[in-house]
């Protein structure tokens, strides 16, 4: 019998019908069964956040059924890979896949609008990038920028705002705070 795949939001794990094993689905390390004074036999898995106790029943079909929803093959919006949705709303088949999505929708918001303001553009000008050529520091005010801040998150500022003809280009952009680049506005 092959691995039925069961995915949570934190972990993904692979369960064997036959052996009644469970491991890792990524390091195929083992998880250690448990059993509780009552006899029952439980895994302890990280899913959706929580460590939870999922007892896993001799059938491979049931197991998404046991950690409280309906698991459904989709494809990933991303990359096109095939994958056990465990949630209505998933889309993707993993975080990796999320975040580059995540890159190209923000690379689209300014491609956009550059086309709106018909000036010239370049593809590929990713936020990642940005901070990596300047080194995650504002270009601005000079402090170093921190996701965790809102005043201090990372965006991509246009020296020459596309409002006022300015390129959406590597030669026009660089790395501000959001409260500098909200501060700075449309102006040069």
């Amino acid at each position: 019998m092959p691995w039925a795949v069961v995915r949570g939001t934190e972990g993904a794990y692979e369960f064997n019908a036959d052996t009644g094993e469970v491991r890792n689905a990524k390091t195929h390390a083992p998880v250690k069964e448990r059993v509780k004074k009552c006899g029952s036999r439980f895994f302890r898995l990280s899913l959706g956040g929580r460590k939870r106790d999922i007892a896993f029943s001799s059938i491979a079909s049931e197991v998404p059924a046991a950690i409280g929803g309906r698991s459904e093959a989709r494809k990933c919006a991303m990359c096109g890979r095939q994958f056990e949705a465990s949630t209505p709303r998933a889309k993707f088949c993993s975080r990796k896949c999320k975040k580059r999505n995540d890159n190209v929708q923000y690379n689209g918001f300014h491609i956009k609008r550059a086309r709106e303001y018909g000036v010239p553009y370049e593809r590929g000008i990713t936020l990642p990038l940005v901070e990596d050529k300047f080194g995650s520091v504002c270009q601005i005010c000079g402090r170093k920028t921190d996701r965790r801040i809102l005043a201090r998150m990372p965006t991509i500022d246009h020296i020459v705002p596309m409002k006022n003809g300015g390129p959406h280009t590597w030669d026009n952009i660089q790395l501000a705070c959001y409260g500098c680049n909200s501060a700075k506005a449309a102006n040069e």
